[in-house]
């Protein structure tokens, strides 16, 4: 958890005037910058008051409450997207009349100027140059309007769906809070809260920019057809197009000329061109807006269910926390049977009748995954209670087991929200051994968690039981923090903290294992078998002492080891290190090299080449046909028919009538034979069809080439998986598991999903937009210098805004981390802010976190916009030009003819809204291009050396002797160990002690060749460099100290390697008896739920080294304590299975290796002494007799005996 801190960067968008609003041009202050320096959190604008998440998470709360009591008394299921239409009905409908404004309106009356302008053009001395003029100033106006609302709509719209994002965001962060562990433990809520905060509310953020077109397309349609009417031909290819308009626009104009023609129906060029005005409408609003729009709302409905299913499960009961003080400090239990899995109902704790008083310290102990922690969430009120009662009076505080560490400052981390006190705030970091720390930090307890310090384990623990000691209280609940603290500082804490200031008058109850504290302790709660009994440890017969798995001491420095080498964890494929200059070479080139050969590119890219000189061809084959009807159409109208049409008439039924009229004569023979075509019409129209045929399947031929190349992009993943799967460890070291994971996730998506149809829709776009400027360009030549400046301007367009997006983009997704590591850190101490009634703090710390996401999201929408409207506005003034030049050189217009005038508008029209597209997908391929930077980064990581100088045949090794000779290995995150000379014997039993930090484990990665090292290292009398590390590897077992359960069948877990029969599998199998046993005798079982404790982890590890039968088998010390049952049957079956084999077995447990051959003790990374334990308990080894006398005084006098130690 990290406190965000306050930005004070107010938006310029507040104070924008009118003319900076309109143009985006208050963006300036943070594109410009993003052009030249990489931006930083704190050159973010603080978020806007309508987008803070705070009252937007309120406004909903409070609607969804009503809506919930509403349902309740109707017996009905609420509805969230009900609140959500109370909550932004009133704003959104604003935007879906604007929207209706710019669709109905200036959308529908650019066709219909159109049609006017192409008119003037035919008949350009009916109205005079005016009123051609006014029509093409008025046609300009409304495309320029059209620009304008369209973005500005579409930017209200997405601030709608994002508001919508945040209040379900806010909501369902507080639902979290208020869950039951056993809710959230039986629904496995810990990742689904992740997952709705980042998929499900996103979902919601995209539903209302297409929304609206569910009702808007269809209206659209019918004015269309309303409008056409007059014309009964067009009206039928209408509803034909309609249906099949998902295809192309061109489908439709082919089918619109080719009814004319076969009706043998003359058509006008301004007809022609509106008509197809009005196809590329119909498809822009069938094809894109309106599928958009359904699949928003079917996202709508889906995301609402999902998240209304979760705020609809059941809240943890409050009521029972506040009790009355009168008896403080009291806790009754009742016959209590508690569980946290409800179906099967599985006891966990069953018949407890406590009594506990103020004044005690009581000490709670038992076997791991006996129910210690639940013991302490009954009191907390957090595990259902199914029957009896549980009283506690008084105010609790809890200590959990995991620290909740958040990056603030030490003393937030210990007084949270409450009243600072500094006299109890200097008491309660005196007791709890902090003041040295205080005095060693150069900010004191006001150094910041994560920026100024680091924190090993003793020190993270410290602080968590300063938590709850610095909160006033009657229970002192403390789980198993004690633990990790180091020896010396957890006897201080436990006599100054809890026996001489909380027991005086207050409740302790502290989970712990250690033998020294349990004897201190008032009374022992010893769980077994779900059940609790209270005595004194002096109660228990010693004889019974040896049957727990007590401790002496309660600190492990490999925890600390390995948080100190998290805080130097680098971030792994960071966008912000990202090398631009790379991007159109090394990454594009590798990325195509992955996905395909040259030549298949080559042929991909010529297809596309073609494809495009076939709808251009198309499109110049209907302009000269155009033009050749249009020669007729001349010759069959009267001129003096259209005098008294007025411009501005509405609908356009003279004009049509006219033109039925006009085909009338067309149809009489005589006058069809004066016509002076270019070509005979069945010429053109063959020509035609043959065009649009070839269109058809080339579209179709490279659609298929780009998905078959798109199919072989698994190459790209089996790389990826090799080269982390053979990484060396130093990668895993620098770089944490969930990180590997998540953004492995992350771009393989991207390059699977996004990066393909972008490159797509960029190639597609590209050339149809270079395509359309060649024919401008042709027809207009004037307008070449206006090309080159408009791509010149684009060009610049992008530099500016590119780097500042790349930016943009990375501050998102770097914030959108930080809300889900807030989120997780919440999942872990949920318990530990209830307790401490932090709630309060912890969704404030949500909320700052999500402004500052807020603020980086609505930027790169902006700046999308703004990007946009400018590729818009250029290519509206490309079409202002291509019109006016008309008008400027009045010469020229006896000699243009209204198909070129109505091609050469239409290309422009088709930019429009077109190349902004093409632009922003352009630009997003390069923040896909992260992904594939990253990916194509792993061929360039280190590789685990194969040594394949000696490829050993399968009797290798012929015997289990290991020489180590001269080894030293030092790394920076490991136990450094130093000129290491050790001789193992075939069939010797070695183990292998020492403290803390002395370079035992070190061996083991030494031995598996997992990280270099100096000297020589043998194996069977071959240096093991110069083996292939897999054979290696293969010929070497390991019980490691935190197994792994695989998620697949029950024999792929026994037989990883594949070559042990069935047989034997079971044979191995009569080892285990019980549960496990019949869970492990079905081998084709999918593994996947099964709760498999730590035991059953160990017990499965070593049914896979009995399978293996290698002649060398290591044995980790297990990180988590087993019970004594368990270890001891592990043990039996290693010397029974093993006699003549090489056992390693690591452990400080001496009663485990005290029959062993040989044992090595190392302290600071070398080898202090080496015999038998019988040699040097005989000759009064104190680093061997320290772990004797752990053993209990049974064990000790029976060794003794047994084996005539004489200490």
């Amino acid at each position: 958890m990290r406190m965000s801190r306050g930005r004070y960067n107010v938006s310029p968008e507040v104070n924008a005037n009118v003319f900076s609003a309109m143009f985006f041009w208050y963006q300036n202050s943070i594109s410009l910058p993003g052009k030249n320096k990489m931006l930083e959190e704190a050159d973010l604008y603080n978020t806007a008051a309508a987008d803070l998440a705070d009252p937007l998470g309120q406004t909903l709360d409070e609607y969804w409450k009503i809506e919930v009591a509403k349902a309740r008394r109707r017996r009905k299921k609420p509805s969230l997207l009900k609140a959500l239409y109370k909550t932004f009905v009133a704003a959104y409908m604003g935007y879906g009349l604007m929207l209706f404004i710019q669709c109905i309106i200036f959308k529908m009356l650019q066709p219909i100027i159109m049609f006017r302008l192409i008119h003037y053009f035919m008949y350009p001395s009916e109205s005079g140059i005016k009123f051609g003029i006014m029509k093409a100033a008025i046609f300009v106006v409304v495309a320029f309007l059209n620009v304008l609302m369209y973005h500005h709509t579409l930017l209200g719209c997405h601030k709608i769906g994002t508001r919508c994002k945040i209040a379900c965001s806010s909501l369902i962060y507080k639902k979290f809070l208020k869950l039951s562990l056993v809710t959230i433990h039986n629904k496995q809520l810990q990742n689904e809260v992740t997952t709705l905060l980042n998929k499900q509310t996103r979902m919601l953020e995209k539903v209302p920019v297409f929304l609206h077109f569910v009702w808007i397309t269809p209206l659209q349609i019918m004015i269309i057809l309303l409008e056409q009417h007059y014309v009964r031909s067009f009206s039928y290819v209408m509803g034909f197009t309609t249906i099949l308009i998902n295809f192309s626009a061109r489908l439709g104009i082919f089918v619109t000329v080719s009814s004319y023609e076969l009706s043998k129906t003359l058509f006008s060029t301004q007809l022609l061109y509106t008509i197809i005005q009005f196809l590329n409408l119909i498809e822009l609003q069938m094809a894109v807006l309106l599928p958009m729009g359904i699949k928003s709302y079917m996202d709508l409905i889906k995301a609402t269910k999902k998240i209304k299913e979760f705020l609809l499960l059941p809240e943890i009961d409050a009521a029972m926390r506040s009790k009355p003080r009168e008896d403080a400090g009291h806790v009754n239990m009742i016959d209590i049977t508690a569980t946290w899995i409800m179906i099967p109902r599985l006891y966990t704790l069953v018949n407890l009748n406590l009594d506990l008083f103020a004044g005690n310290i009581y000490a709670l102990t038992g076997p791991p995954s006996s129910g210690k922690s639940s013991f302490l969430n009954i009191i907390l009120n957090e595990v259902p209670v199914l029957r009896g009662t549980c009283t506690t009076m008084g105010r609790l505080s809890y200590a959990a087991q995991k620290p909740w560490i958040f990056n603030s400052s030490v003393r937030h981390n210990i007084i949270l929200d409450r009243k600072f006190d500094r006299n109890r705030y200097n008491f309660v970091v005196k007791v709890c051994q902090l003041a040295n720390d205080f005095r060693d930090w150069r900010y004191s307890d006001n150094s910041i968690i994560g920026e100024h310090i680091a924190l090993d384990l003793n020190q993270r623990a410290k602080i968590n039981i300063a938590r709850a000691v610095y909160r006033s209280a009657d229970i002192y609940l403390f789980d198993e923090c004690f633990d990790d603290l180091e020896v010396d500082t957890a006897e201080k804490v436990f006599k100054y903290c809890l026996k001489k200031y909380l027991k005086r008058n207050k409740t302790v109850i502290l989970v712990t294992n250690i033998l020294e504290l349990l004897e201190q302790s008032d009374q022992m709660l010893l769980i077994k078998n779900a059940s609790v009994t209270m005595t004194a440890f002096d109660d228990i017969p010693k004889t019974e002492i040896a049957k727990y798995r007590w401790i002496r001491t309660g600190y492990d420095g490999r925890k600390v080891l390995r948080e100190i080498s998290l805080s130097r964890i680098k971030p792994i494929g960071d966008s912000r290190e990202f090398d631009h200059a790379k991007v159109k070479k090394l990454l594009i080139q590798k990325y195509l090299k992955h996905y395909s050969k040259k030549p298949a590119q080559v042929l991909f890219l010529f297809t596309l080449f073609v494809t495009q000189c076939v709808v251009n061809a198309g499109d110049f084959w209907l302009m000269l046909w155009a033009s050749s009807e249009e020669q007729c159409y001349m010759k069959a109208s009267d001129v003096n028919e259209t005098k008294d049409i007025k411009i501005f008439d509405f609908p356009l039924n003279k004009l049509l009538r006219r033109d039925v009229e006009i085909a009338k004569k067309y149809e009489n023979k005589t006058f069809h034979d004066q016509c002076n075509y270019i070509l005979p019409n069945e010429t053109f129209f063959i020509y035609y069809i043959a065009l649009v045929g070839a269109t058809f399947f080339m579209v179709v031929y490279y659609v298929i080439l780009f998905c078959e190349l798109r199919s072989r992009g698994s190459k790209i993943y089996k790389d990826t998986f090799n080269n982390i799967l053979h990484a060396t460890m130093d990668y895993y070291y620098t770089n944490t598991i969930v990180k590997i994971i998540r953004k492995l996730m992350r771009d393989i998506r991207a390059v699977d999903m996004t990066l393909p149809n972008r490159l797509l829709d960029v190639l597609t776009i590209n050339s149809t937009c270079l395509g359309f400027l060649i024919v401008i360009s042709v027809f207009v030549p004037a307008s070449i210098p206006i090309c080159i400046i408009i791509l010149f301007g684009l060009y610049k367009l992008h530099k500016i805004f590119k780097p500042t997006t790349d930016g943009i983009v990375s501050l998102d997704g770097e914030t959108r981390n930080k809300i889900t590591d807030h989120v997780q850190d919440t999942v872990s101490a949920l318990v530990t802010i209830r307790c401490h009634n932090a709630q309060g703090m912890a969704i404030r710390e949500f909320h700052d976190l999500y402004d500052v996401n807020t603020s980086a999201s609505s930027t790169i929408v902006v700046l999308w916009r703004m990007y946009g409207c400018y590729i818009d506005l250029f290519y509206t003034f490309l079409m202002a030009f291509v019109i006016f030049q008309y008008f400027v050189v009045p010469d020229f217009i006896p000699y243009l003819t209204t198909s070129i005038v109505g091609l050469l508008i239409t290309n422009c029209f088709y930019l429009i809204g077109f190349v902004q597209y093409g632009m922003k997908q352009m630009n997003k391929i390069s923040h896909n291009l992260y992904s594939v930077q990253h990916l194509i980064n792993l061929e360039d990581i280190d590789k685990e050396p194969q040594g394949q100088t000696i490829v050993p045949d399968k009797t290798w090794p012929v015997d289990g002797n290991i020489q180590f000779s001269d080894v030293t290995m030092i790394l920076e995150y490991l136990e450094p160990i130093y000129s290491i000379e050790m001789n193992i014997p075939t069939g010797n039993k070695i183990g292998i002690m020492g403290d803390t930090l002395s370079g035992k484990r070190s061996l083991i990665p030494a031995l598996y060749r997992i990280f270099d090292y100096d000297g020589l290292i043998t194996l069977s009398d071959v240096d093991i460099k110069s083996v292939n590390l897999h054979d290696l590897r293969l010929k070497i077992s390991i019980m490691p100290s935190d197994p792994v359960v695989f998620p697949t069948s029950v024999r792929n877990n026994l037989d990883i390697h594949g070559n042990v029969s069935t047989d034997s599998i079971l044979q191995a199998l009569k080892l285990v008896h019980g549960e496990l046993h019949n869970v492990l005798v079905k081998l084709d079982r999918q593994i996947q739920n099964e709760n498999f404790t730590m035991e059953h982890r160990h017990i499965i590890s070593l049914l896979r080294v009995v399978l293996q039968k290698n002649k060398i088998l290591i044995v980790e010390e297990c990180e988590t304590r087993l019970e004594k049952e368990t270890e001891y049957f592990i043990q039996q079956v290693i010397n029974e299975k093993f006699m003549k084999n090489t056992v390693i077995q690591i452990t400080n447990n001496l009663s485990n290796i005290i029959k062993y051959d040989l044992i090595f003790y190392m302290a600071k990374g070398r080898i202090v002494e080496s015999g038998s334990a019988v040699e040097l308990l005989n000759q009064k080894s104190e680093n061997i007799k320290k772990y004797f006398d752990r053993m209990y005084p049974e064990e000790q006098e029976r060794y003794r005996t047994e084996l005539q130690i004489s200490v």
